[in-house]
């Protein structure tokens, strides 16, 4: 009874404090010291929308403060945003998040990308809205998209602490006043100035109509005020300068739908919504590939991406304005992608920039609305839902292949690249494979680490690094990584991969060049996945004279990695453990490079912005005089270190090579790998001491 009192008296304290009649005063002096404000909210109103007949006359008369309050008055019992209006926060759709603390936040202290700042303030007490602490424009950004109020108002509904609101109400209105809108949005990579950037503009236009309608009681009337005399700023900010494409673009237009849907009352919303509604369905169909996957090939994008296009859809289902039909169907197919494509622990891809995320609790939240049994399935572990049909998957746009052997918690997962290079945030990394097993990341993508190449006036070499091939699971040639040209494709690949019961295969090739190397080199590799038990990769190094070559794997930074006999091989009891076995008819040079940063980087990983962790790579080194097809066994075991198992390429001819594989019990493996031909021709013969199978693969291309 006693919590009960306190809460009725800190709801009437706020309504006290922050009601829009004590506060009559104040209106006053806001209309006298920000008119232009004002006349800019009065004239983007359209003063014929019905409930806004007592603002409209106020207005007539030329009284402004009245028609402020009436227009106040009109919000507090409108129907307008009731979707926003909530008092509880469901940010999902707002695209990233903050690590800041709302306690830090009172004291003026952010983190965002792991990179903790404490913003400076001016004489007057105002914030520094272009500062950065690490002279990364990410981090304005960041700071610029107002997610720390995302924080603020969560931490107030769930406490009822006023200095939440306080504080919002303080940033609001220091933000406003201090960054005028010019007319013209900023150029996104204007490193000066972040406030009026494309993004960030599309960023607050979808976070301001929550913060507006859900803290509509405890927003100071000329906070609120100030907030309505911005939107037409925003409409016109973004309708104008919106990105053309990729994911900018559904940032931008998610929050242009939001801002506009929200304020129906404003004399161009309805045009807009319009306007971002064939934009947006043409965007969609654009930058999102038929087999559903983003172009950039990021799974980090795409799920930016995916969340812009989805909160697009459920603000356009708000306001009963239909999309087509093939909007929705595109989108279901973005989060098939996620689905399928998902570790058995729940994490994406870390393909292109992309950071380790954990993308399953995003499939959860949607899932109560684009409800299916296999995708429970999916991010149950087998515990609930209905068994895939699929488990191998190939998104033949994309270029991608998903290996698995179940979708418990501890099975077999690689990821393996035969696409393009993607739309935006590429890596040169065709051909890279990834490897979990038993709970564990094994061979791993090093991540993106940052988006700065110059730091204090010199060059930052980490964004090379993470972007290069040296920092994927690839083959350089005389230490020089690929140059992709092909960001983008407009057919689907065809022969690349097959699947059945018993294993799955995937070739692809890489042709466009290496780096500062006229020559014409290509890359063939083919991945061979005997469910169950391991994965052969087969490569071939199309030369026309002699060069080094340096094949690199590398491992997760939890695994400690050693080289016997040519053999590396990660050697942790009690957890998942990874040997690859070169097969080669020519000798490897092998070296374990760990956190090496002289002379050139090498071993590191990163799982998010701005932190890295040494990791083994191991790095195999030849001198080839001409080309040559050699081969890799991937062995996995759930305990220890998995025995050396005597391996070797019985056959090498130009369309197919042939590997055989004896265990330590005399049980052998004969694979056909066909490197060029029709994938269909790869077989796998198991021989046992009284039974011996052979089978063959089936075409299965996960065309939607």
């Amino acid at each position: 009874m006693k919590a009960i009192f306190i809460f009725v008296v800190i709801l009437t304290f706020s309504k006290v404090l922050f009601s829009d009649i004590c506060d009559q005063d104040e209106l006053q002096k806001f209309s006298l010291a920000h008119p232009e404000k004002i006349d800019v909210l009065f004239t983007a109103l359209d003063h014929n929308y019905p409930g806004l007949e007592k603002v409209k006359s106020a207005w007539q008369q030329k009284d402004k403060v009245n028609a402020c309050q009436e227009l106040l008055n009109y919000y507090s019992t409108c129907n307008s945003g009731e979707w926003l209006r909530k008092k509880n926060i469901n940010w999902m759709d707002m695209v990233n998040d903050t690590s800041s603390k709302v306690e830090e936040i009172l004291k003026d202290v952010f983190t965002f990308q792991n990179v903790q700042g404490t913003v400076p303030r001016n004489a007057q007490g105002k914030l520094n809205w272009n500062y950065s602490p690490n002279n990364d424009f990410q981090w304005a950004m960041a700071l610029n998209r107002h997610y720390h109020l995302i924080l603020l108002a969560d931490a107030y509904f769930k406490y009822n602490n006023l200095a939440y609101a306080k504080r919002i109400n303080e940033d609001l209105r220091d933000w406003i006043i201090s960054n005028p809108y010019s007319g013209k949005g900023q150029e996104y990579d204007a490193t000066d100035k972040r406030q009026w950037s494309r993004i960030e503009a599309g960023c607050r236009a979808a976070i301001w109509p929550k913060v507006f309608y859900s803290l509509y009681d405890v927003l100071a009337p000329d906070v609120k005020i100030l907030m309505l005399s911005s939107v037409p700023n925003y409409l016109h900010c973004v309708r104008n300068f919106h990105a053309k494409r990729g994911n900018q673009l559904t940032i931008s237009l998610m929050g242009l739908a939001q801002m506009a849907a929200a304020f129906p009352e404003f004399k161009v919303s309805e045009n807009l919504l319009d306007y971002s509604k064939k934009i947006m369905s043409e965007s969609l169909m654009e930058q999102v590939y038929p087999d559903g996957v983003q172009k950039e090939l990021s799974s980090h994008y795409h799920e930016v991406a995916f969340r812009n296009f989805y909160v697009f859809a459920e603000i356009y289902k708000h306001i009963n304005k239909p999309l087509p039909v093939e909007f929705n169907e595109r989108v279901n197919l973005m989060l098939d992608y996620m689905a399928y494509i998902q570790s058995p622990r729940g994490y994406g891809p870390m393909n292109n920039d992309s950071d380790y995320n954990y993308i399953r609790k995003l499939l959860g939240n949607v899932n109560e609305t684009y409800y299916r049994n296999d995708w429970t399935y999916i991010i149950t572990n087998e515990n609930e839902g209905e068994k895939p049909k699929l488990l191998s998957v190939f998104y033949p746009w994309a270029g991608q292949t998903i290996m698995r052997n179940g979708w418990d918690a501890n099975a077999h997962w690689a990821f393996f690249d035969v696409g393009p290079w993607g739309a935006g945030h590429r890596h040169a990394d065709k051909l890279h494979l990834s490897i979990s097993a038993y709970g564990q990341d094994l061979l791993i993508d090093s991540g993106r680490f940052t988006y700065v190449g110059f730091k204090g006036g010199q060059e930052y070499p980490w964004r090379d690094f993470f972007i290069s091939s040296i920092s994927h699971n690839v083959i350089l040639i005389d230490g020089k990584g690929q140059k992709p040209k092909t960001g983008v494709v407009d057919q689907p690949l065809t022969n690349a991969f097959i699947t059945n019961a018993d294993y799955d295969f995937t070739r692809g090739e890489y042709i466009e060049g290496f780096a500062d190397i006229e020559d014409n080199i290509s890359h063939t590799r083919a991945v061979l996945y005997l469910r169950n038990r391991f994965w052969i990769v087969v490569d071939r190094i199309n030369l026309e004279k002699p060069h080094q070559i340096q094949a690199l794997w590398h491992y997760h930074p939890n695994c400690h990695v050693i080289c016997e006999d040519k053999s590396a091989t990660s050697i942790d009891k009690g957890q998942a453990n990874l040997r690859i076995i070169p097969i080669s008819s020519f000798d490897w040079n092998v070296a374990i490079v760990k956190g090496q940063e002289k002379p050139f980087i090498q071993g590191w990983y990163s799982s998010t912005s701005n932190i890295k962790l040494p990791n083994s790579t191991a790095v195999y080194t030849a001198e080839l005089k001409n080309t040559q097809t050699f081969a890799w066994l991937l062995l996995v075991d759930p305990n220890d270190a998995p025995e050396i198992v005597d391996t070797k390429m019985s056959s090498d001819s130009s369309d197919k090579v042939c590997v055989d594989i004896k265990s330590t019990n005399n049980k052998g493996i004969k694979m056909i790998i066909p490197m060029i031909g029709n994938v269909s021709d790869a077989s796998v013969t198991l021989h046992f001491p009284h039974y011996e199978y052979s089978g063959s693969g089936i075409n299965l291309s996960r065309i939607r």
